[in-house]
C-alpha cells in the first residue's frame, strides 16, 4: 500500500497510526535529538523540552 502525503509530519503521523493499528501497541521508539514533525503526536516522541508544546497532561 502506498500513501502520498504533503509533508514529513504527515508521513510520520501516518506511519505511527499504521504501526499502532497493526501491532496494537501504543509505545514508540524514537531517536534522541531528532525532529519528527510539528504535530502534537510527533512532538510527543521527542525528548527535547524546547520542541514540545506546553500541553497539560
Amino acid at each position: 500500500v502506498v500513501y502520498f502525503v504533503n509533508s514529513g509530519t504527515e508521513a510520520n503521523e501516518l506511519a505511527m497510526l499504521m504501526a499502532r493499528l497493526y501491532t496494537g501497541n501504543v509505545r514508540m521508539v524514537a531517536l534522541r535529538n531528532a525532529y519528527h514533525g510539528g504535530s502534537s503526536g510527533t512532538l510527543g516522541l521527542t525528548a527535547m523540552k524546547t520542541w514540545k508544546y506546553n500541553i497539560p497532561q
